[in-house]
């Protein structure tokens, strides 16, 4: 240990912190109080140097077991305490990722104390921070899932639908203050969060088949996918077509997806053309197209952003839908995940982060600790083999399964915010036949535990 002297001109020593973590219950905690029969006890190592003391005499010292590397999501971790001197102190617990649940801590007059952290539901590393007034350290478990989570249904939409006798499906949402909006047959769906679904009222030129949406505040950018335009819906919900064009003299094919960038431009994507398109509003033009080879990456399709402002796509096969048998193999693997840098107004270098991940890419989003959400399907025969949510920890590969849909496709995802729930993650449905029947609109939900991106609410 190194002597340090302290600005005041006291020896100040390095105050190292450490647990004692297992995984086997109360039964174990209780061993560990009784003086560690029962308790896997691994060799004591120095976790960090949490802070310099100026008082080192009078510093609490805790002592750490190196903690297990993995332990499956959800479970509980049993967390054994030992500060010297012995005292009763009352230690600061709080979960910095994976969206667990921290124990409350005291020690006795001993110095001893047991607490249970719950690791979150996320296959990600889990970090929980404990400290004392004068330091501090982490602890981190990287956290497995064996078996997917499930979603369940939620709101009325498919009910406002059938009443309508529509059989249009739905395909996309954007979170907008407390409510839900999708686009719909004849334009806009909001869903409060009570699940009530009711129709906006859309003057001009309304989308006569909405699919796509972005919002920035209270006015939303829409996919007309009939008629192959981009439609700018103000807060007044006047209609006025922005662009059916991905560049001069190239009509939309198969306009899918819009997201709002963090500058204000909206990116459009299209995945019968194989191009995304960066749209300027207040030049009204395309400003730059990047292009890509439907044949090796597939076209693109969903789009997010990280915090740094890079884009996010998902790629699918283009194949079946959009007509083009010559490109691929109608179940080729060609889903696969890339990020772009911006430069102003252009798109810069790309980078592939995973590959190979099935049929279909689709929506995305991010969580506020810069985790990935994609939704991946899988096909085989001309049939649904299955549609899920994978999440990609830190937006890298290599991403794991975290919820399987139960006899629809998933389309999708945004997280909720205010009442919808922050840490909410909902599911837009997609009707495909032959893949699905007209059972598959709608809305689903999950509970993760990490809260949405706040770099990704409207502007």
């Amino acid at each position: 240990m190194t002597k340090r002297t302290a600005p005041s001109g006291r020896t100040a020593w390095p105050l190292l912190a450490s647990w004692v973590l297992a995984c086997d219950g109360g039964a174990a905690a209780q061993a560990a109080d009784a003086g560690g029969e029962g308790v896997n006890r691994l060799d004591v190592v120095e976790v960090v140097e949490a802070a310099e003391v100026a008082d080192a005499a009078a510093a609490p010292v805790l002592t750490v077991s190196q903690p297990p590397t993995t332990a499956p999501a959800g479970s509980d971790v049993v967390l054994s305490v030992q500060v010297t001197p012995a005292a009763a102190v009352a230690l600061e617990v709080s979960v910095r990722a994976g969206g667990g649940a921290a124990p409350s801590v005291t020690t006795d007059a001993a110095g001893r104390a047991t607490g249970v952290w719950t690791l979150g539901v996320l296959p990600v590393l889990q970090r929980l921070r404990i400290a004392t007034e004068t330091s501090e350290a982490e602890v981190t478990v990287e956290a497995t899932r064996d078996q997917p989570l499930s979603s369940a249904p939620f709101g009325d939409v498919v009910a406002l639908l059938d009443a309508e006798g529509s059989t249009v499906s739905t395909e996309d949402l954007v979170v907008v203050g407390d409510r839900v909006v999708m686009g719909a047959p004849g334009g806009l769906l909001e869903v409060s969060a009570d699940g009530k679904a009711t129709r906006r009222a859309l003057t001009g030129e309304p989308p006569k088949k909405g699919w796509g949406v972005a919002a920035t505040g209270d006015a939303v950018w829409v996919v007309d996918l009939e008629e192959q335009r981009l439609v700018h819906v103000d807060s007044t919900g006047q209609a006025t077509t922005a662009l059916s064009e991905m560049e001069a003299g190239l009509p939309f094919d198969g306009i899918n997806d819009v997201e709002v960038g963090p500058d204000g431009a909206v990116f459009v994507t299209d995945p019968c053309l194989a191009r995304i398109g960066r749209y300027d509003p207040p030049a009204k033009q395309v400003t730059d197209v990047l292009l890509f080879d439907a044949s090796v990456d597939g076209g693109p399709n969903g789009m997010t952003f990280d915090a740094d402002g890079r884009l996010y796509y998902s790629t699918e096969n283009t194949s079946i839908l959009c007509g083009q048998p010559d490109v691929a193999a109608y179940d080729a693997k060609l889903a696969r995940i890339e990020r772009v840098t911006l430069e102003g107004a252009t798109f810069g270098g790309r980078e592939l982060i995973a590959e190979g991940l099935g049929v279909f890419g689709d929506g995305l989003t991010m969580d506020v600790e810069g985790n990935l959400y994609a939704v991946i399907d899988q096909i085989a025969d001309l049939a649904l083999a299955e549609s899920a949510v994978w999440v990609f920890p830190g937006g890298r590969g290599p991403g794991q399964r975290l919820v399987v849909a139960e006899g629809v496709l998933y389309a999708n995802v945004a997280f909720g915010r205010g009442a919808l729930g922050e840490t909410t993650l909902y599911l837009a449905l997609l009707a495909a036949p032959p893949f699905t029947g007209l059972d598959s609109r709608g809305l689903q939900r999950v509970e993760i535990g990490v809260s949405r991106a706040p770099w990704l609410s409207p502007l």
